[in-house]
């Protein structure tokens, strides 16, 4: 039986791990392996539901991995692993937000108080408000807590939102905020490789690189979007480099 979840654990992380490297093939082939093993254990890594969720957020359905994991958190929840529903909550209201399911995600939080589960809630409240004004103090928090991938996020989240009023001091602040973090983690995913059949863009960015695949000028896509020129030339830049594209006709290929 250990042999069994020991193996179902390492189908399911592989899974994981090839959807984040951009290889959906090697993932659904993990995935399958994990399902035929026929377990579903009181740990993360021990269910499927875990890596197909992953995989359906790569094809681009978030509330199918929310509904997933909504449901996988039910499982665990009802069988007495609590901490490990808890988190399956928590990762479904981040692919899915809902201001109901995070409500009741606080009512479970009351009886698994712990470091780790809290920061991760506190960043998904924190982005159900939209109060960017303490965005470094979440940032610093879910460091603390080992969720250095969020804590970028949070950074990200707070450049958009920047970015998007024409702050452009604020958001390159964070941008910096960003780098900093990354140079110090390099090896730390927030989303899928470049590879991938969808780039870690936020909805702003991929917004305009949808423009910009169209062949939509910044100049067009400035007075559309009601920003200024200077604004749409550093989301392009930020585009082309996440996507990997040596120029503007390549980003079309990565949406």
């Amino acid at each position: 039986m250990r042999e069994i979840s020991a193996q179902q654990a390492i189908e399911v992380s592989s899974s994981v791990l090839a959807v984040r490297q951009g290889r959906p093939d090697a993932a659904l082939l993990h995935v399958s392996n994990a399902e035929n093993l026929g377990m579903r254990g009181p740990f993360p890594l021990q269910s499927p539901s875990w890596a197909r969720a992953e995989y359906a957020a790569y094809r681009g359905d978030s509330d199918g991995a929310a509904e997933l994991l909504w449901t996988e958190s039910q499982r665990l929840w009802n069988s007495g692993a609590k901490f490990a529903g808890a988190l399956a909550l928590l990762d479904s209201i981040e692919f899915a937000p809902s201001t109901q399911r995070l409500s009741y995600a606080r009512t479970q939080l009351e009886s698994v108080e712990t470091p780790y589960l809290g920061a991760y809630y506190d960043y998904l409240a924190f982005l159900q408000k939209e109060d960017f004004s303490y965005t470094a103090h979440i940032a610093q928090n879910l460091q603390a807590t080992m969720h250095t991938g969020l804590a970028i996020k949070s950074y990200q989240a707070a450049v958009e939102h920047f970015d998007s009023r024409g702050d452009e001091n604020s958001a390159s602040s964070f941008e910096s905020a960003i780098a900093e973090l990354k140079q110090k983690h390099p090896h730390v995913s927030t989303g899928y490789s470049e590879n991938g059949l969808r780039p870690n863009l936020t909805k702003r960015e991929l917004q305009i690189a949808r423009l910009v695949a169209f062949g939509r000028s910044n100049q067009d896509i400035a007075k559309e979007l009601t920003l200024s020129i200077r604004t749409i030339e550093t989301y392009v830049h930020r585009i082309m480099k996440k996507t990997n594209s040596k120029n503007r006709m390549q980003v079309a290929d990565h949406l």
